[in-house]
């Protein structure tokens, strides 16, 4: 999802929470924890990228990678989240409960947006089982379309693009929805976001 949709939903969660709590630190938590969760994927391109080209990454984001990595969705992890919160709130409940709300607002728009399994959201169940089944999606998407861009036939850089229709949802893994496009004409496809 586009930072300015977990902007808005953000917004509209910490809204409420600054009402019934009357705790301008949870209202800010809630909306920072929905806004920056995001920054996992910067981390993972720069742990992971050789050229650690910060424009390249922010005009086409993680699909600038060829596989994809289990840090890539790190701070995306029930997991990891529960670990990083539990002392939160045992020392001070109501940002716990800001930090959880921005951070179920955030994982909830990636899950209705993407289709992803519920398990998606356990970095176990990603690095270990996921990450098979996006290899084997990707290989799957650049043999249907010959190892070549499907907008101008080019056969270097080869990314795989899920266009996603307002309205319609499906599951992240319908080969139907993905097409084998070049770096260049991925960057095109999309102003900024993450993408495969």
């Amino acid at each position: 999802m586009k930072a300015l949709v977990h902007a808005a939903v953000s917004l509209a969660i910490g809204v409420p929470l600054y009402l019934a709590f009357s705790s301008v630190e949870a209202f800010v938590l809630c909306f920072l924890t929905g806004l920056f969760l995001d920054v996992d994927h910067l981390i993972d391109y720069l742990w992971w990228s050789e050229d650690k080209n910060l424009r390249r990454f922010f005009s086409l984001g993680p699909g600038y990678f060829d596989r994809p990595h289990s840090t890539d969705k790190f701070l995306h992890s029930i997991e990891l989240f529960s670990l990083l919160v539990i002392p939160i709130m045992l020392t001070q409940p109501i940002f716990g409960v800001g930090v959880i709300a921005g951070f179920i607002g955030h994982i909830s728009l990636d899950f209705w947006g993407f289709g992803f399994s519920p398990f998606h959201f356990f970095l176990s169940y990603r690095a270990i089982v996921e990450k098979k089944k996006v290899i084997s999606l990707r290989e799957t998407i650049l043999e249907r379309d010959e190892f070549m861009c499907r907008n101008c036939g080019a056969t270097g850089d080869l990314q795989i693009h899920k266009d996603i229709n307002i309205g319609r949802l499906g599951r992240w893994n319908n080969v139907d929805e993905w097409a084998t496009v070049c770096e260049q004409c991925h960057i095109q496809r999309h102003e900024t976001g993450m993408f495969y």
